[in-house]
Parts: C-alpha cells; sequence; structure tokens
C-alpha cells in the first residue's frame, strides 16, 4: 500500500470517528426494565410512551446522520434538502406507526400472560415497518452516492474499507463505546 493510500486511509478513519461521534452519542441507553420477555426484545424495543415525540427523536437522529455524512462529503445543502424531501413526510409516519406499535407491543408485555399471537403479529408488523424504513434510508444512501463526484466517491470507498474492520478495533478496546445516553425518565 502506497504511504499515500495509507495516510488517506488514517485521515478518514479519523474523520469518521470525529464526525460520527455526536451521532453515537445519541444511541439510546441500555435494555428495556420491566419484564424478562420486553428486556429480551432490546433497546430496539424502548419507547417513552409518546409515539409522535418518539418518532420526531428518530427523525431527528437520521438528519443528524445526514448532516454528519453532508459534512464529511462536502455535499451543498440544497442537494441533501432535495434528496430528503419526497420522501421525509412518508418516513416520519412510518416512524410514528412503528412506535404505536412499539408502544403497544410494550403495553401487552407488560401484561402477566400476554396473548402469543397478538404479541408475534405485533412484532412482525413492526420488523416490515423498519424493513420500509430501512429501503427509504437506502434509497437516500443511493441517491448521496448518485451525486458524489469521482474524489468525494474515493472517500466514501475508503469509508467503507475502514466500516469493514471497526469492529475489530471496538472489540479491543480501541475505539471505546460511546458513553450511555440519559433519558429525562432516567434522572
Amino acid at each position: 500500500m502506497k504511504k499515500t493510500s495509507l495516510m488517506m486511509l488514517i485521515g478518514t478513519v479519523v474523520m469518521v470517528l470525529i464526525l460520527s461521534a455526536p451521532v453515537l452519542a445519541q444511541r439510546p441507553a441500555g435494555s428495556p426494565s420491566g419484564s424478562p420477555a420486553r428486556a429480551a426484545l432490546g433497546p430496539a424495543y424502548e419507547t417513552t410512551g409518546d409515539p409522535e415525540q418518539e418518532a420526531a427523536d428518530e427523525m431527528n437522529r437520521i438528519l443528524r446522520s445526514l448532516r454528519v455524512i453532508q459534512a464529511f462529503f462536502g455535499i451543498p445543502e440544497e442537494v441533501l434538502e432535495d434528496i430528503v424531501a419526497d420522501t421525509y413526510d412518508k418516513m416520519l409516519g412510518l416512524l410514528q406507526e412503528k412506535h404505536e406499535l412499539v408502544l403497544e407491543l410494550r403495553a401487552l408485555l407488560e401484561e402477566k400472560n400476554p396473548p402469543p399471537g397478538q404479541v408475534g403479529q405485533l412484532v412482525v408488523d413492526i420488523r416490515e415497518l423498519q424493513h420500509e424504513i430501512n429501503t427509504i434510508s437506502q434509497e437516500w444512501g443511493d441517491a448521496i452516492e448518485a451525486v458524489l463526484d469521482e474524489e468525494q466517491a474515493e472517500r466514501l470507498a475508503m469509508v467503507r474499507r475502514v466500516a469493514g474492520i471497526l469492529p475489530a478495533f471496538k472489540q479491543v478496546g480501541l475505539i471505546p463505546p460511546p458513553p450511555p445516553r440519559v433519558r429525562p425518565s432516567d434522572e
């Protein structure tokens, strides 16, 4: 590997870590408390009880991630807005629907003997919504990739290579986990 390529790789790793720090710090904290069944579902099923607020919070986390990408690649503001504009309302609606179902699922899991059929159907419905959300995110990613010039495309290729090795760095503690996020209810 040429010295220039190595320096570019190191520079990309540092830039990705610096730019992603604010986004990583927004990660939900730990597992939900309460029933073992709910705890087994993990943090993806956490909610504060207000689906509209949860959807808005998640949308804000997504937009912050898009801003990190915009800053990293130097994408003009209006280009990013054009990419997101057509599907923003659909994404927000899907997020709200997902959080409504999560709230319903959590209520069921609070019962002593939750009906397995209902629990299973809610989990399936939530996963289907998450698939639709992921599809929109992928469309945004594809649209961003389509507007990159040659140098930006090289930077993206470098980020993709770095992404493949980051788990190894995390595994041995070279990249520490972000601090746990404190929710107002935790204080």
